[in-house]
């Protein structure tokens, strides 16, 4: 199975918030956990508003470095095309970002680690769990 972090979820682990967290991923191989490039950007996004920025990204691109940044491809602008057009159809609503972390995750058959389950259940064919209970 693939993993895909969420900005929640890396942040956890910079900050060493859950144990049990921290001993999923040690027990996953590092080869089945990615994280969606928005995800990247928003880490270095709150980084550079912090109260040191540049000890802030230089420990977010340490902790990236062990796993594979993925970009939104062609297959996963369709699968957001989709999510898009289900949310909007049924009157739901979604974060932009969320979006493209679903269908990063959707257009390569992954699951999100979140500790935000219920935003990502919306979208439709979306797999979510969340690695801090």
């Amino acid at each position: 199975m693939t993993y895909f972090l969420d900005t929640n979820i890396c942040m956890y682990l910079l900050k060493g918030t859950f144990t049990s967290l921290r001993d999923k991923l040690l027990a996953t191989k590092p080869r089945d956990v990615k994280i969606p490039s928005i995800v990247y950007g928003e880490l270095l996004a709150g980084a550079k508003e912090s109260s040191a920025p540049e000890k802030s990204i230089e420990s977010i691109r340490a902790f990236v470095s062990q796993f594979e940044i993925v970009p939104l491809d062609e297959a996963g602008a369709e699968a957001y095309g989709r999510i898009r057009a289900d949310l909007l159809n049924s009157g739901l609503k979604g974060g932009p970002n969320d979006m493209i972390v679903a269908a990063t995750a959707l257009s390569r058959g992954g699951v999100i680690v979140t500790n935000n389950e219920r935003d990502f259940s919306r979208f439709t064919g979306v797999h979510a769990e969340n690695w801090t209970k």
